[in-house]
């Protein structure tokens, strides 16, 4: 039987590529790009669609005719774009065109946003299984969090109405720092046994995080586990402290942190319905389930992707 973390090759007779392109994601150079993968993939030969609408992306992938055909689903646009197609389509292996704000799943496989580039990526058909995580029914590629940063993801989807860019976050992050109420967060294991509490909890799948901050950077997306950071202290001053001293490198203090793996955990406040997201978006408030999901998600990979196997 074929490992799943073993690298595969999709058969060269499926000829059929169908892009899913977020108008909402990039620049201009951003389009180009997208009309750029378009032509060179049908200069090799394959079969092309493009879709700006996702109802209508998924009825076409979704006619029985199509299945045997499929090559790949081309994700083109931010990490949220990624997320949506492995949402509705994790039967299918996906390619990813970069486009928006931090693309940290294109950074963690390492492709850029270059269309010819990822053209000879899906004219080789290399594609890798990897774990997926689930924030009760919400599925998330990256990482998921109770605490600060999920309220500032709240107050940012408040007033979102098109692109985003990183000065997008300066009023969310100013509010939340002046606002937010840190309440104490209680963690449980399968079994419902209290592992310990705090301020702000964060359940890694991916290493990557935001402005290069390495949070969990020992999540491995094949070891089929979770990498949980309990962050204890709380109030605007210690997390401001906290968040500086981990993007400049230093270690956690032991006395501030606790962190584990596991397949999963359940997240409880008593004190109110504490905001939670995924991946970049709000995914509700209050007890959450965070989890391995049974399914995996199929991403192509460049030639020279080093794949990292557990421990």
């Amino acid at each position: 039987m074929r490992e799943e973390n073993e690298i595969q090759t999709i058969s060269r007779q499926r000829n059929l590529v169908v892009i899913q392109r977020n108008p909402t994601s990039g620049s201009g150079r951003g389009r180009r790009q997208v009309y750029r993968l378009l032509c060179e993939l049908r200069r090799v030969g394959f079969e092309v669609r493009l879709y700006h609408d996702r109802n209508r992306f998924s009825h076409f992938v979704h006619r029985p005719e199509v299945a045997d055909r499929l090559r790949c689903l081309v994700a083109a646009g931010g990490d949220g774009t990624i997320s949506s197609v492995v949402q509705r389509h994790p039967e299918h292996p996906i390619a990813v065109l970069p486009l928006g704000t931090e693309n940290l799943v294109s950074k963690h496989l390492g492709l850029n946003s270059n269309a010819v580039e990822l053209a000879t990526v899906i004219q080789e058909g290399r594609f890798l299984s990897f774990d997926t995580g689930l924030a009760n029914s919400f599925r998330f590629l990256l990482m998921a969090s109770v605490g600060l940063d999920a309220e500032i993801v709240r107050l940012l989807a408040l007033r979102r109405s098109g692109n985003i860019s990183h000065l997008s976050y300066f009023w969310p992050i100013f509010t939340a720092f002046r606002k937010y109420r840190f309440p104490e967060l209680q963690v449980l294991n399968a079994q419902g046994d209290l592992i310990a509490t705090g301020s702000h909890v964060l359940v890694s799948n991916m290493p990557e995080y935001g402005m290069k901050i390495p949070f969990c950077p020992d999540a491995n997306p094949h070891d089929g586990l979770l990498d949980v950071r309990i962050f204890q202290p709380s109030g605007m001053f210690r997390t401001a402290a906290h968040l500086i001293r981990t993007r400049l490198g230093f270690k956690d203090s032991t006395r501030q942190l606790v962190r584990f793996q596991a397949p999963m955990v359940t997240l409880k406040s008593n004190d109110f319905a504490a905001p939670v997201q995924a991946d970049g978006d709000p995914c509700g408030t209050g007890t959450v389930i965070f989890r391995v999901a049974d399914e995996k998600m199929r991403l192509l990979v460049p030639k020279d992707f080093c794949v990292r196997h557990p421990d």
